[in-house]
């Protein structure tokens, strides 16, 4: 199943004229057995993948369009072996689960029934509230493999104090940002790569 499920794939989509790419990768992260683990190793580890959609008013007119069709594309190609929430912010925030929930056919309604309601209505971009509330919480289970994927145009003035907070937590959990409109912020997009592995 692992194995079938984790094979390499590209995908394009046309709406119009424009083509949307998504390429997915998987790579033997240990080919060669040096640490000892082997695609079996894998089977039971466990993912969870915190969405972080951003609903400032900055976020208005297309991009929040765009930010939606992202993670609904994002929800939909979730694996079994993985727990999700979604959390909406701008000056302040409220979240889909309060932890975590195994994906199901179930929670992926619920997911998608969350998003169709969200809209650019939350005013300024805050993140390090919602940043602050998943690192304080902890990871669902102990061997969980702990992914954020903030979904942003970036206007944000404190782009250090997320870093660093990024930085502390990086051995606990990874960040993966997509730049939403063609106005985002590159400096805080490509910032949040690299502090958040």
């Amino acid at each position: 199943e692992y194995e079938e499920s984790s094979a390499s794939m590209a995908y394009r989509h046309r709406v119009g004229r424009e083509t949307f790419f998504q390429l997915d990768l998987f790579l033997d992260s240990d080919p060669e057995g040096i640490k000892g683990s082997t695609a079996k190793d894998h089977k039971g580890v466990m993912k969870e993948i915190i969405f972080l959609l951003d609903c400032s008013g900055s976020m208005s007119g297309d991009s929040i369009q765009e930010a939606k069709k992202a993670l609904e594309i994002c929800l939909r190609g979730l694996e079994p072996k993985t727990a999700f929430t979604i959390y909406c912010f701008g000056s302040g925030y409220h979240r889909l689960f309060n932890r975590p929930g195994k994906y199901s056919e179930a929670s992926l309604k619920k997911g998608l029934a969350y998003l169709r309601k969200a809209d650019a209505d939350l005013g300024g971009t805050e993140i390090m509230n919602p940043l602050k509330e998943i690192f304080a919480t902890g990871k669902t289970e102990g061997d969980t493999e702990r992914n954020i994927v903030l979904l942003t145009d970036g206007e944000v003035g404190n782009e250090e104090e997320i870093f660093e907070l990024i930085a502390e937590n990086q051995e606990s959990t990874r960040v993966f940002s997509i730049g939403i409109g063609a106005g985002c912020n590159k400096y805080f997009i490509k910032g949040l790569s690299r502090v958040g592995r």
